[in-house]
């Protein structure tokens, strides 16, 4: 075929730093024989990639060493992401709708936001008085998204009930949706 390039051509185009196939087909061979010639071991008996308890530990430590601010932050930021996936995932043909579209779109904008906001407040700040100060604007943004995720919540709902009673139908479920949004 004179689209593709011959072996030359492709060593100018790309260099010489690729392994000939020469070398790639013995390196394949070698795993090949230590696949096919290793005894099977059973997964109770083969000796664990890492030591459970000692990593359980690591993690212990490090929320030991963080402010329950910094905790929370994480948790949050956990909870943040999950809410967004879950709702994501939870509707597959509503999301032919563009105002479902539009809102979930909106939602994972937020989520961002507020999952970048959280990561900039690590730090803690305390007050003369020795208290700890929440920044304001990390608030406000977690809460635009917990609206977002409300009104997200109520308009999948909405647009699943509606697909389940008039199937295939979606100009007029968007317009209903619309005006329900609208009003």
């Amino acid at each position: 075929d004179s689209s593709h390039p011959t072996t030359g051509e492709f060593h100018d185009v790309v260099g010489d730093d690729l392994p000939n196939a020469a070398s790639l087909e013995s390196s394949a061979r070698e795993w090949l024989h230590v696949w096919n010639t290793a005894q099977p071991v059973a997964a109770a008996n083969q000796r664990p990639l890492f030591h459970q308890a000692r990593e359980a530990e690591k993690v212990l430590h490090y929320l030991e060493t963080c402010s329950p601010l910094q905790v929370l932050g994480q948790l949050l930021s956990a909870a943040v992401a999950s809410a967004n996936f879950l709702l994501v995932e939870s509707m597959t043909s509503a999301t032919k709708l563009p105002l479902v579209r539009g809102a979930l779109d909106r939602l994972h904008h937020l989520a961002e936001q507020a999952i970048a906001a959280l990561e900039e407040s690590d730090s803690v700040d305390l007050s003369v008085t020795g208290e700890v100060v929440v920044n304001q604007s990390v608030l406000r943004t977690c809460d635009r998204f917990c609206s977002a995720v409300h009104t997200t919540e109520v308009l999948l709902s909405r647009a699943a009930s509606l697909l389940h009673k008039l199937p295939g139908r979606f100009g007029l479920i968007e317009s209903i949706l619309a005006n329900c949004h609208d009003g």
